[in-house]
């Protein structure tokens, strides 16, 4: 029984010795390695690098100034070359009108300065320009060709301007209206000047057809049926210097017509004899301006002188028809 107690007594000892926890002083705790840690050198934010001078962007050229800003509706030399660049600050290319001249500039932007005018080509454009830069605008000869440039400078192609008909290489097909142009060009250019007014032009242009040093009276009977009598009848008279009244009326509308007014040309009968009819009144034409009558052949002939810009044409008259000079 004794011997049984000790047992008892040693076993819950040892037991008790197990649930005891260890004294903190006799823990030894874990300790974890601190990370080592790398210096990476900082490298500083490199500064965009400023353009400067030409330089392309895209299909354009740009110019930025010592500044780094573009320029801006400004001309600019660079290297003996003209460019001119825009709101956008983009070279201009084809044509630009600056001032009151159009200037040609190609591609790369460089004005077009030949050593004598010439027709030029820009991508698919063609203009004519002279040694300055400058493209043509309006009909211009070169040779016996007849040509235009438009508003924007660019020749006209595949079109029919003024009854004048250009083909796809910018030229004048060589028919009676192209001709009569070129007649009506020169004629013009030497009786009026640049500071002349537009009336002041059109009475030179009576003067100068009323004047027996420049053309004489001869008969020719136009086909009224045909499209454009009336232009044809004005060339035949230029290039030969005589006609009748129609021929004064027809040369004399088309004077008008070439210096910027809408003319239109009468066909009617006036007291005469010549086509022996039993009601007293000939065949006869005259020209209506902005509602005002024009009749040149009398003037020339001297049987009914003044009618020029009256507001009636106070003699005996029919009208039989009346016919706008550029239908």
């Amino acid at each position: 029984m004794r011997k049984i107690s000790k047992f008892l007594a040693v076993i819950a000892i040892s037991i008790m010795a197990v649930c005891v926890p260890a004294q903190a002083s006799e823990i030894t705790p874990e300790v974890t390695a601190a990370p080592t840690v790398t210096a990476v050198p900082v490298q500083p934010t490199a500064a965009p690098t400023r353009k400067k001078g030409l330089v392309k962007e895209g299909k354009k050229y740009v110019y930025y100034d010592k500044k780094g800003n573009k320029l801006k509706n400004k001309w600019k030399t660079i290297h003996k070359n003209r460019y001119y660049f825009d709101a956008n600050g983009k070279a201009v290319t084809g044509g630009k009108r600056i001032g009151k001249y159009i200037y040609v500039f190609n591609l790369e932007g460089k004005l077009i300065r030949p050593t004598k005018a010439k027709i030029v080509k820009v991508g698919k454009t063609s203009y004519y320009v002279d040694t300055k830069g400058h493209a043509y605008v309006g009909f211009f000869k070169l040779g016996n060709r007849l040509y235009r440039g438009d508003v924007k400078g660019r020749l006209t192609k595949n079109k029919t301007v003024s009854n004048v008909t250009f083909n796809r290489k910018g030229y004048a097909d060589n028919d009676v209206n192209a001709k009569l142009k070129i007649e009506l060009m020169n004629v013009i250019s030497r009786i009026t000047n640049p500071g002349m007014s537009k009336s002041q032009k059109l009475y030179a242009c009576w003067c100068y057809l009323t004047s027996s040093s420049n053309f004489y009276y001869s008969g020719y009977w136009p086909d009224f049926n045909k499209k454009g009598w009336q232009r044809e009848v004005a060339y035949n008279m230029l290039v030969s210097g005589g006609g009748d009244c129609y021929g004064f009326a027809c040369t004399f509308a088309a004077m008008a017509r070439e210096i910027g007014y809408n003319p239109y040309v009468v066909l009617g009968r006036v007291s005469g004899t010549r086509d022996g009819a039993a009601d007293g009144l000939t065949s006869h034409g005259w020209v209506i301006i902005d509602g005002c009558y024009y009749d040149p052949e009398a003037q020339f002939a001297g049987w009914y002188r003044g009618v020029y810009g009256s507001g009636s044409y106070d003699i005996n008259h029919q009208i039989k028809s009346i016919v706008r000079f550029a239908s």
